[in-house]
C-alpha cells in the first residue's frame, strides 16, 4: 500500500514504494469490511463492477473495476488484510526494540523464473498482477504474498557495515510516534475475526 507520484485518471500512477505506519489501519478496515459487508454479493448493494468499469468518470482507473469483477471480493479483501497485517507486524518484529518505524521503502525488483533463469519484473509490478498469474495457473500453491515470514533482526555489525540486505524493505524514518494503527486498528480486529492468524504476539513488544 503506497502513494502514487501521478494521477491515475489518464494512466496508471507510478507508486512511490513508501510504506507508512499510517497505512497499517487498512488491514483492519479490509477485514472488518469483508466480515460485515456482502462483498461477494454486490448486487444486493446495487453495485455492478462491470458497469463501473465502463464509466468514463473514472478514466484509466475504471480498468481496475473490470479486473476486480473476476474475483470474490470478500476473499480478496481478506487476503489483502492478511498480507498487509503481516507486513505491518514484521516492521515491528524485525526491530531490536520491537517497535516499528514510521516509514519504510519497499524494494521493487521482484523476479520471476523464465525457463531456467530469473528475470526482473517492471518496477511497478503489482500484487494484483501476481494474483492474476496465480489464477491462470489454476490457483496452484498458496495465495501470492501470504506465505508466512519470520522476522529478520540485523546485528549491530550488519547495520554498521552495510551488510543488512535480507529484508523486503529499507527503513526510511526510524521514529516511533505511539500510533495505534497496528495494534488497535488492525492486529486486534483481525485476531477477533480470524484467531488462526498468528500476529497477536506483536504485543510481546509491549512487555519489553
Amino acid at each position: 500500500m503506497t502513494d502514487t507520484v501521478s494521477s491515475t485518471f489518464e494512466r496508471r500512477g507510478s507508486p512511490t514504494h513508501v510504506f507508512e505506519h499510517l497505512s497499517c489501519f487498512l488491514p483492519g478496515l479490509f477485514a472488518l469490511g469483508a466480515h460485515t459487508l456482502p462483498l461477494d454479493k454486490l448486487d444486493l448493494l446495487g453495485i455492478d463492477l462491470i458497469q463501473l468499469g465502463a464509466s468514463e468518470d473514472y478514466g484509466y482507473a475504471a480498468k481496475a473495476y473490470r479486473r476486480l469483477s473476476s474475483y470474490n471480493l470478500k476473499e480478496l479483501h481478506l487476503w489483502a488484510a492478511e498480507g498487509l497485517a503481516q507486513t505491518c507486524w514484521l516492521t515491528y518484529a524485525d526491530q531490536p526494540t520491537g517497535l516499528g518505524p514510521d516509514e519504510v521503502v519497499m524494494k521493487f525488483t521482484p523476479k520471476t523464473l523464465a525457463g531456467n533463469r530469473y528475470q526482473a519484473e517492471a518496477d511497478n509490478y503489482l500484487w494484483i498482477n501476481a494474483l492474476d498469474k496465480w489464477k491462470k495457473s489454476g490457483s496452484r500453491g498458496g495465495v501470492p504474498g501470504l506465505k508466512e515470514k519470520q522476522p529478520i533482526i540485523y546485528t549491530e555489525d550488519q547495520r554498521l557495515n552495510g551488510k543488512a540486505s535480507e529484508r523486503d524493505y529499507f527503513v526510511k524514518k526510524t521514529g516511533y510516534l505511539l500510533r495505534p494503527e497496528v495494534s488497535r486498528d488492525s492486529i486486534m480486529s483481525i485476531h477477533n475475526i480470524n484467531p488462526a492468524l498468528r500476529l497477536w504476539n506483536h504485543f510481546s513488544c509491549c512487555g519489553r
